[in-house]
């Protein structure tokens, strides 16, 4: 008989606005997923325009250290 393994691992939601959370910890949670992808359900539609945005100025910023 064939051994059904199980994935129980839960995902979690990284919201880069809680206290605690910076960018790096965030992009690590992305997965290959887009910002819209990952963020749809949980942010609203503004909130993912600004987030992509700062986005844009932080991984410039990044690049340039």
């Amino acid at each position: 008989m064939a051994k059904v393994i199980i994935d129980t691992k839960e995902q979690f939601f990284v919201n880069p606005f809680h206290f605690g959370i910076n960018y790096d910890m965030f992009l690590d949670a992305l997965k290959g997923k887009t910002v819209k992808e990952y963020c749809k359900s949980n942010l609203t539609d503004e909130q993912i325009e600004w987030l992509e945005n700062d986005l844009k100025h932080y991984e410039e910023n990044k690049k340039n250290k």
